[in-house]
C-alpha cells in the first residue's frame, strides 16, 4: 500500500470509519509517515470522517504548501474558528455536504437499503 502512495498526485479518502481506522493515516512528515510519501503539490481530498486523520499534524504538512486539500469533514465539526486551515490557499473547505447533489435522494435511499439488507 505504501508503493500508492508515493506515486499519488491525489489521495481520496473513502473507507468507513472505524474504531481501529481512527487516525489511521498519520500525516506529519517529520514522523515520516504515509502522507509524507506524496509527491509534491499532491491533493488530498477526506469526504468520510475527520477523525480518520490526524488534523493538526495534516494542518502542519498543508501549512507548509507541500501539499493541498480538498476537506469536508474535520475531527471536531464544526471546524473551529481559529483553525489556520481556514486561511490556508492551498485548501478547499467544503461544509460537509459531499452527499448533496443531482439524484441525492436516489442515493439516500439507496444506502439506507443497503444498511437495512446487511442489518438483518
Amino acid at each position: 500500500m505504501l508503493s500508492v502512495f508515493s506515486s499519488a498526485k491525489r489521495l481520496c479518502i473513502r473507507f468507513q470509519l472505524l474504531t481501529a481506522r481512527r487516525r489511521r493515516i498519520r500525516w506529519s512528515a517529520r514522523r515520516n509517515t504515509r502522507l509524507s510519501l506524496l509527491k509534491d503539490r499532491a491533493v488530498v481530498v477526506n469526504i468520510v470522517r475527520g477523525a480518520v486523520v490526524e488534523q493538526g499534524a495534516l494542518a502542519d504538512e498543508l501549512s507548509s504548501g507541500r501539499l493541498r486539500a480538498v476537506l469536508d469533514v474535520f475531527e471536531e465539526e464544526p471546524l473551529p474558528e481559529d483553525s489556520i486551515l481556514w486561511n490556508l490557499p492551498n485548501v478547499v473547505l467544503t461544509p460537509h455536504n459531499s452527499f448533496i447533489g443531482d439524484g441525492d435522494a436516489n442515493r439516500l435511499a439507496a444506502v439506507i437499503l443497503q444498511n437495512l439488507e446487511q442489518f438483518t
